[in-house]
């Protein structure tokens, strides 16, 4: 009898032992999701609010032609949303123009490099240049008329969401220019929004409709599909770039991606790349990611 009772007091001490063991590892486990790590930002996942460790590994390259008043303008709505602390490497491509000395000193009283280039090869060798010249793998290709109105909270949100979507996702480009504040103009709006839906379903610049429809994915569910983002509510939708034209205007991608499916079509003599690039693209099924965006065109001088 008492030998069955030690055993049974060894087995209950045991099982003791084991659920503490338990209780433990679920307590840690609860705790790292909590609070996740990525990219250099942490990520409370309770209350989707972000605490910042350190800059984001994100260039931002911003291509500006005799325009100092617009870069002027855009780099203080980048001051003023944190967006030039947020990022650790934000620089500006200053295309050769009269203007391109005055550029430099806004530049340079915002603390931002650049460069200059020696000709203006138009949009093509900027993006080049932004190319070449950004020190991280993730990159936002930028004109200098793109404001940003979004806070600060949102600009973390939309970077990270970006970064998650490309490198965990395997997603190529993230469209960057904001739903809710797209600014004037806008050509899709203003060119494609009057097609019956029934006809717009097939077109290269499907993906435009974000802009006048606001659940695209029930209206074209073969087409555009909701996605869920890392942190936030926001909507976020992906769509093949069958669907999804090429734009020139604010877009997310990677040093990579754009090495292998943008830089080889890039330099072909064509000043239209947004034309030239939207026929390839239709025959590519890239993936393309398009949500709240960031950037409000707004532009004060220059062309």
């Amino acid at each position: 009898m008492k030998s069955n009772k030690k055993k049974n007091l060894l087995y209950i001490f045991i099982y003791l032992i084991i659920f503490i063991i338990l209780c433990y590892i679920i307590y840690k486990y609860s705790s790292y999701n909590k609070n996740v790590k990525y990219d250099n930002f942490q990520v409370n996942k309770e209350n989707n609010n972000n605490k910042e460790t350190n800059n984001i590994n994100i260039s931002l390259g911003i291509l500006s032609y005799n325009a100092p008043d617009t870069l002027e303008q855009t780099l203080s709505t980048y001051k003023n949303s944190s967006l030039l602390d947020i990022s650790n490497d934000v620089f500006a491509i200053l295309q050769k123009s009269d203007k391109q000395d005055k550029e430099a000193q806004v530049c340079e009283k915002y603390n931002i490099r650049y460069i200059k280039l020696p000709d203006n090869g138009k949009m093509a060798s900027g993006f080049k240049a932004i190319y070449e010249n950004a020190k991280n793998e993730i990159i936002v290709f930028l004109e200098n008329d793109f404001v940003n109105y979004s806070t600060k909270q949102e600009t973390i949100n939309f970077f990270n969401n970006s970064i998650y979507f490309i490198k965990e996702q395997n997603k190529d480009l993230i469209r960057a220019r904001s739903r809710k504040n797209a600014g004037e103009p806008n050509f899709g709006i203003q060119l494609f929004s009057n097609i019956p839906q029934h006809e717009f379903g097939n077109h290269t610049h499907l993906s435009e409709c974000i802009y006048w429809i606001d659940n695209p994915e029930l209206v074209y569910p073969e087409k555009i599909k909701k996605i869920k983002p890392l942190i936030g509510n926001d909507d976020w939708y992906t769509s093949s770039s069958k669907n999804c034209n090429w734009t020139n205007n604010a877009l997310v991608t990677s040093k990579t991606f754009f090495k292998n499916a943008i830089l080889p079509d890039l330099l072909t003599g064509s000043d239209d790349i947004e034309n030239t690039f939207t026929s390839i693209w239709a025959q590519k099924d890239y993936k393309c990611v398009f949500g709240p965006g960031l950037f409000t065109h707004e532009r004060l001088d220059g062309h």
